[in-house]
């Protein structure tokens, strides 16, 4: 029991917490369109870029998650630690599999979900901008520096929502900003944060009807990172055809 509680606590990153306490895993595995494919995935994967990013909201309550880029945009993995258990999940792009893993009490488990590439897709969806010079229109032409980059600011409005970037071009180059096109561990809040040409580092988000607000801030980060994260360390339950 306790392992299926870890689970669902991994995956109250990837859906809304209240899905998660109304339904069950199998419910959660569907939504997802997990099973429905064969899960594979390497034994291990190297990432090249971390980064250490701070999401709030309304009421100031915070996430902080650790996450881990690979330049070609193969595979990322989001870190974090809850009540001394260590979580991992990796998605890995090229395969269509998440993995969800787990270290707790001196043991290492987890989950490796084959998911119909139709719905990894739509988990990474772009922004509602075909390009990224669309975003141009939106600068204000204020600027300043974030980590040692300089940063321009874009302040983008309609009727009911207002969201304000802070994004820099040189760090653009460097980094995979697929990570933000994934709709289910950011609730879909961030996703100006993907189709700019620069990377984001600091990013809010207003409602303006309901008043719900998001804001992300890149706290760390190093483009020499030399991570690896060995699924073989793992007992892991494959799930899929």
């Amino acid at each position: 029991m306790k392992k299926v509680l870890l689970s669902l606590s991994i995956l109250a990153l990837i859906v809304p917490v209240q899905n998660v306490q109304s339904q069950d895993l199998q419910d959660i595995m569907g939504q997802l369109g997990a099973g429905s494919t064969k899960a594979v995935y390497e034994p291990a994967y190297k990432f090249d870029t971390y980064m250490q990013m701070e999401v709030s909201d309304q009421e100031n309550q915070k996430v902080v998650y650790n996450a881990y880029l690979t330049r070609d945009g193969s595979s990322y993995a989001v870190i974090f630690e809850d009540q001394g258990a260590k979580s991992v999940i990796v998605f890995d792009t090229k395969n269509s599999t998440m993995l969800m893993l787990v270290e707790n009490e001196g043991e290492k488990t987890g989950f490796a979900m084959g998911i119909d590439p139709e719905a990894f897709a739509d988990m990474e969806e772009d922004s509602d901008f075909e390009g990224e010079n669309e975003y141009e229109t939106f600068k204000t032409g204020n600027k300043k520096t974030l980590l040692g980059y300089e940063c321009d600011e874009y302040l983008i409005k309609d009727e009911s929502s207002e969201v304000r970037v802070w994004s820099s071009d040189e760090l653009g180059k460097e980094v995979e900003k697929k990570m933000f096109r994934n709709q289910q561990i950011f609730g879909g809040l961030f996703t100006h944060a993907a189709g700019m040409e620069g990377m984001a580092l600091e990013y809010e988000f207003k409602d303006l009807d309901s008043g719900e607000q998001g804001i992300m801030r890149v706290t760390q980060i190093d483009l020499k990172s030399n991570k690896t994260i060995a699924t073989s360390d793992y007992t892991v339950m494959s799930m899929g055809q």
